[in-house]
């Protein structure tokens, strides 16, 4: 329904979504703030307003939802009453910025993507499915017949090298950083580069069928006479702009492609992604996978313990990576277990494999990362923390074009630009290959942090190269150090706390100091794939879920002079502060 102006005010508790760029662009982050507004039990406002980018209203193209309210003109918003965020000016430092929803104001929300919020993705789907066409475009739709295991193709063109004057496709619309992956993302999108995959598809079956949808008139052309219109089905035009006109057949192109069992489409593009919200296909590809043909993909490999409100985060920001084909999550005896949690989120992409330590060990990162480490799949591997979050997921693409062979990619708390930085030193990206080469992580480590610290050092003494991660590509989710070492504070004889000592109580300002205990460790030993074997009892390490226990006990030592990580009896640091750490 649409609302009346003078009532709005009236409400304590809505969210508006003022929705921008294109009609994909509209639709999914209409769809993340309904998943919040739905999750949370506010009222949703969709405040679409007409613009070059999609002249048209949303009810000029859906029957409106019973849930929603409707207002189509600018509305201006107080301060007073409403949390504002600007999600699309990228000059401000406000793109993408976090949603606080523990608010007693209303909130107002400018975004073209889907928003920053723990609640976000929740109901995208179900938002986007339930979208009905109205009878206009619905009659476009049904105008068509589509055969059985007819491929759908998106061909995104405008927008990057190809010169367009029209202000929708204007560069300046985005960030440099975006400008430069829409060059690259729209020249792989060329209409040539589909159409030799066509050719591929033809040699195989003779009779398969394509359904085209494309945003120029000339790339229409083209290939229907090249392949003929019994093999090419599309819906006839004249119009290929951002009128009304243009954007009802673009929704009916969408609902058309979701029809299809395949679905080849443009890379970096909102619109080919709103059709794979409305339905799973048999198998997708994008035009990335066309034009460089990378069998070498990403394993992803993250550790887990009670902390899954931040794991569902950083696994929203990257699992729809193209490069990334392979997630391994170990469970470190989590009270409630992560694949249940996953699941109760909508997190069930087959990507995902979940190792489940069962018994009751005290929580190790070194030990939860080497079992991730020999799970994975691929020789790349991105090791994430539970509360890093990537804030470029294009940027995998890049990433995965490095070569890794004598390089590794991290990030040195040394270099950080802020407190919050200084939580991105875990961050890694390098091949099992280096891990084999230098040493897994050192399995005598069982305070936080210094394991990631003792890889870094094992990596320069091979003369191996770090290179500092770009900070735009990866964030660390704010939280307190009580929540960050809750689980290294143990029942029982021992107490492990933050970086090897309680910082509550510690006087130096820069709690780093003991850094340098690392530097003059005399243990050199690497830690192989056969000492991590013996930790666990090995099963397939090809299942999606798998349930292991850890074999070995670690033993401690209530020598205050007992340093932990070798076995030498030295003291490395004051004995008031290596008391706390064992």
């Amino acid at each position: 329904m649409n609302i009346n102006i003078d009532d709005l005010y009236k409400s304590t508790d809505i969210i508006i979504v003022n929705p921008y760029n294109g009609l994909g662009n509209k639709l999914r982050a209409i769809a993340s703030a309904y998943s919040i507004a739905k999750t949370l039990k506010k009222t949703l406002i969709i405040n679409w307003i007409p613009s070059v980018h999609c002249d048209c209203t949303f009810d000029d193209l859906f029957v409106i939802p019973d849930d929603v309210l409707l207002y189509n003109k600018k509305l201006e918003i107080s301060e007073q009453l409403f949390d504002i965020y600007d999600c699309v000016d990228f000059k401000n430092g406000t793109k993408n910025k976090y949603i606080n929803t523990n608010t007693k104001k209303n909130i107002y929300i400018k975004s073209y993507e889907i928003l920053n919020n723990e609640h976000a993705n929740k109901y995208v789907y179900e938002f986007i499915r339930s979208l009905i066409p109205i009878p206009k475009i619905q009659k476009i739709i049904n105008s068509i017949s589509i055969p059985e295991n007819t491929i759908a193709v998106h061909i995104r063109t405008l927008g990057g090298d190809i010169e367009n004057t029209d202000d929708y496709d204007k560069l300046s619309n985005w960030t440099p950083n975006e400008q430069t992956k829409l060059k690259k993302y729209r020249s792989m999108s060329s209409v040539d580069n589909f159409i030799k995959c066509m050719e591929d598809k033809l040699k195989i079956n003779n009779k398969q069928t394509f359904f085209i949808a494309t945003d120029t008139k000339d790339n229409y052309q083209k290939i229907i006479e090249l392949f003929g219109n019994e093999t090419i089905k599309y819906i006839s035009r004249n119009v290929f702009d951002r009128s009304l006109e243009g954007i009802c057949y673009a929704v009916a192109d969408i609902w058309v492609i979701s029809k299809c069992s395949i679905f080849y489409s443009s890379h970096w593009s909102s619109f080919s992604a709103i059709p794979t919200y409305l339905k799973k296909f048999e198998q997708t590809e994008t035009s990335l996978n066309f034009v460089t043909k990378n069998t070498d993909k990403i394993s992803v490999v993250q550790t887990c313990k009670n902390r899954c409100d931040n794991l569902i985060k950083s696994i929203r920001s990257y699992i729809d990576s193209d490069v990334v084909d392979d997630i391994v999550i170990v469970d470190f005896n989590s009270d409630i277990c992560v694949k249940k949690i996953l699941s109760n989120n909508n997190i069930t992409n087959g990507k995902i494999r979940i190792i489940e330590v069962i018994n009751n060990v005290p929580w190790i990162p070194s030990w939860a990362f080497n079992i991730g480490f020999v799970f994975a799949k691929n020789n790349k591997i991105l090791k994430l923390d539970a509360d890093n979050i990537i804030n470029d997921i294009d940027y995998l693409d890049v990433l995965n074009e490095k070569d890794l062979s004598n390089t590794v990619y991290s990030f040195d708390w040394q270099n950080a630009q802020d407190e919050n930085q200084k939580h991105l030193n875990g961050f890694f990206y390098l091949t099992k290959t280096t891990l084999d080469t230098v040493g897994y992580f050192n399995q005598k480590c069982i305070l936080y942090g210094w394991d990631d610290s003792f890889l870094k050092e094992k990596i320069k003494m091979n003369k191996m190269n770090i290179i500092d991660i770009d900070k735009n590509f990866i964030y660390h989710l704010e939280h307190s150090d009580d929540t960050r070492t809750q689980n290294q504070q143990q029942n029982g004889d021992i107490y492990i706390d933050f970086f090897g000592f309680d910082i509550s109580n510690f006087c130096d300002p820069n709690i780093f100091t003991l850094y340098n205990m690392i530097k003059s460790i005399d243990d050199n030993k690497k830690t192989t794939k056969n000492d991590v074997y013996q930790l666990l009892s090995i099963a397939d390490r090809e299942a999606n879920y798998l349930k292991i226990k850890i074999k070995n006990k670690i033993q401690y030592n209530n020598n205050n002079n007992y340093n932990i990580f070798s076995n030498k009896n030295i003291s490395m640091c004051d004995d008031n502060i290596l008391k706390k750490m064992i």
